[in-house]
């Protein structure tokens, strides 16, 4: 997740799910390399292969591009997740109705996990993406924008 764009009118974020796509990318073409290097494939190097492709394929086609804009002229901050796959998500509230922007944190394995969201006054917070993830440097830095771009600096 990083800023894309920043004005004093429009604050643009976008996940664009790369470290995802790059993993399924590697299981899939594992999978194809399964299926074309054998001259006499058998059944377990087809099902191995067709494994490892559809496995490696469901990660490049499921994870959505999230994009989060905040725009001054318009009032509002807006969510959308566009997928090939998954059904799109918009939400939407008035700027005026972010009371902060905090790190949620969770654990996986022991290990500890984020993610960004803004609390919304009157409605549930709007984490920035669907799951939490390592690294809470990148996230601090995200949410330390927001909170700049809010305030006007």
């Amino acid at each position: 997740m990083q800023v894309a764009r920043r004005s004093a009118e429009e604050l643009v974020i976008e996940e664009w799910a790369w470290v995802l796509r790059a993993f399924g990318g590697i299981f899939a073409g594992s999978g194809l390399l399964v299926l074309l290097t054998h001259h006499h494939p058998g059944v377990s190097e087809y099902t191995l292969g067709g494994l490892l492709f559809l496995f490696g394929a469901s990660f490049i086609l499921l994870p959505r591009v999230t994009t989060i804009t905040f725009d001054r002229g318009r009032g509002t901050v807006q969510l959308d997740r566009v997928g090939i796959v998954l059904p799109a998500d918009h939400r939407s509230a008035a700027l005026s109705a972010v009371s902060g922007v905090k790190i949620d944190s969770g654990r996986d394995d022991g290990d500890r996990t984020y993610r960004v969201m803004l609390e919304i006054t009157g409605q549930d917070p709007m984490p920035f993406t669907t799951y939490f993830s390592s690294g809470k440097a990148g996230k601090q830095d995200v949410a330390d924008a927001v909170r700049d771009w809010l305030a006007g600096r």
